[in-house]
């Protein structure tokens, strides 16, 4: 009857990976051909990277992230076809605009803001661009420029180096949802709530809860401070495939269960 329970359990397992990763590529697909369609005539990469970033800016809706699957998997986030859809957060636009990026191989991971004061935390998102890297705002239309008018990433900002910010979305105004915070227009607000500290910017939302909170303590410890350089692999910013990778950790440890209990 164990065994029986086992096979039934892997079996399920197995074929949630399988669904989660049909729908991943379906979406992926549909995404891509939304990019494409955005960044034609783009010659250079920062073309095709600021496209898609105006496109996201003043199309997709500031809103609560739609839930993936069922609200225990909401800390996942939405998926970025969902988000496209029917709006998200700062992290859900963000997530949005990696996985766009994803689909035309440039490469893009989300770095975390933290103010001065409160516990409240921003995302943006630094690219990889050939040669460089760059650091933008898809929420509020900027992007991080140094003390020369360059590009700049997440080490700049640790080492303490205070950007300016030249707005990309000129002329285009942000979708809101009934309620939401802010106004429509591109850059930060003038007000402290947008002070950041920007040495203490990581690559994670570590303030979300008292559990991130006690896991970063512990992660901070045992990387010697590393840990708020690793950025999420962005193939992860879809909750599919996190949940399908989830899945296979765990399939893998009935199986051997399984094996052990043979033996």
């Amino acid at each position: 009857m164990l065994r029986v329970a086992f096979d039934a359990s892997l079996a399920v397992l197995l074929a949630g990976v399988a669904l989660n990763s049909i729908s991943y590529a379906l979406q992926r697909r549909k995404l891509r051909a939304v990019v494409e369609q955005l960044t034609v005539g783009c010659a250079e990469e920062i073309d095709a990277v600021l496209a898609v970033a105006k496109f996201i800016y003043a199309n997709v809706t500031r809103a609560k992230d739609p839930v993936f699957l069922t609200p225990l998997l909401a800390p996942l986030g939405g998926s970025p076809l969902a988000i496209l859809r029917q709006g998200g957060c700062c992290s859900g636009i963000h997530r949005l605009f990696i996985a766009c990026l994803g689909t035309i191989g440039i490469r893009a991971a989300q770095i975390t803001l933290y103010p001065h004061s409160g516990r409240w935390c921003h995302c943006a998102v630094q690219v990889t661009l050939r040669g460089t890297v760059c650091i933008i705002d898809v929420d509020y239309g900027v992007i991080y420029e140094g003390p020369r008018g360059e590009f700049m990433g997440l080490r700049d900002l640790r080492s303490g180096i205070v950007p300016s910010f030249r707005v990309f979305a000129n002329g285009l105004s942000a979708p809101l949802c009934a309620g939401y915070y802010r106004d429509s227009s591109p850059g930060y607000p003038s007000s402290s709530y947008y002070d950041f500290d920007f040495r203490n910017t990581r690559t994670a939302n570590w303030q979300k809860s008292w559990v991130r909170r006690r896991v970063y303590a512990l992660l901070r410890v045992c990387s010697l401070g590393q840990v708020d350089s690793l950025f999420q692999p962005p193939l992860l910013e879809w909750p599919q495939m996190f949940v399908s990778v989830s899945g296979l950790c765990l399939a893998l440890a009935l199986f051997i269960a399984r094996v052990a209990g043979a033996a």
